[in-house]
């Protein structure tokens, strides 16, 4: 037999009280029940528990040594427990989240204000280490809500749509398409294309738009963050494809220069990928409809009212 939780209960109720009469009452159980439960825990111990001394059982060296791990073992159940309960019940938790390509969350703040006005007790956590493959770590469990701009068959995943936003191409202000009023596909085949992903077949212009006009860039350039992608722009070293939404907090300057991509624009939608669930907590439905509110599009515009954006 080994040491289980109700035999630390026993010795942490018996140290508190003086007796097992005391123990049985505060446990609701019988003396008798008590007493073969801490015959059982001396006999795998081999050695007493407690001394009786003036009919109030003291604890034995032995017993000082269980009743530290009791202390410890118990108030950290009874914690998870706590915490349990009030995930259960929508009053606290963990959400977290990445979006998909981008490494900006310029419309975070002002959401998770309007959040944790709700639930404080909510932690709202950006995993970027997913930006490259968000729906591969929400399998995996490690993440709660992705932002996503395609929709992947699977059984587990269900898909709340967001917004629609216009992906435009993005380049130096002396650049040679610079005089464009769009860019044609035609346009990349002499570009250094910066992109996020680590194949060229799994961007989506080149997907979408190069891909069905037979057209493959000079140049790939793979890179993993928003800034640096757009730091090689600014260098006149590349240009690249990229949300407008994604681009707002960096629009303000003369350093960029954007154009539409195609003559009627390139649209997206973006969708909040979560597992699918019967009763997910209600913590997470607040959030997904609080992102859906929430205009991404106008995010950041009173930082960027005076962006020279030359489309």
């Amino acid at each position: 037999m080994k040491i289980e939780i109700r035999h630390l209960m026993l010795v942490r109720a018996v140290a508190a009280t003086g007796s097992l009469t005391k123990a049985a009452e505060s446990l609701f159980r019988t003396q008798s029940a008590l007493s073969h439960q801490l015959k059982e825990v001396e006999t795998t111990l081999g050695s007493p528990l407690f001394y009786r001394v003036n009919k109030r059982m003291v604890l034995t060296p032995i017993g000082e040594r269980l009743l530290s791990s009791a202390h410890v073992i118990l108030d950290e159940l009874e914690q998870a427990e706590a915490e349990i309960e009030q995930t259960i019940n929508g009053e606290a938790g963990l959400i977290r989240i990445a979006t998909h390509c981008y490494t900006c969350y310029h419309w975070l703040p002002k959401l998770m204000m309007q959040f944790r006005s709700l639930y404080p007790k909510v932690d709202l956590r950006i995993t970027a280490e997913a930006t490259r493959d968000p729906i591969h770590f929400l399998l995996d469990g490690q993440l709660d809500v992705a932002l996503v701009n395609r929709v992947e068959d699977h059984h587990q995943l269900q898909y709340t749509p967001l917004f629609t936003d216009e992906l435009v191409f993005v380049m130096h202000p002396q650049h040679r398409l610079r005089n464009c009023a769009y860019i044609k596909p035609e346009d990349f085949a002499l570009e250094n294309f910066l992109i996020y992903t680590n194949e060229l077949e799994e961007n989506s212009t080149y997907k979408y738009v190069l891909e069905p006009a037979n057209v493959r860039p000079k140049e790939i350039t793979n890179m993993s963050l928003t800034e640096a992608i757009l730091e090689m722009v600014k260098a006149n070293l590349g240009i690249t494809v990229m949300a407008k939404w994604a681009l707002t907090p960096y629009l303000n300057s003369d350093q960029l220069l954007i154009k539409p991509v195609g003559k009627k624009g390139f649209q997206r939608t973006y969708y909040a990928a979560t597992i699918a669930q019967t009763n997910p907590p209600a913590y997470l439905n607040c959030f997904i409809k609080q992102l859906k509110a929430l205009d991404i599009n106008k995010m950041g515009t009173a930082e960027v009212k005076d962006a020279k954006l030359m489309v």
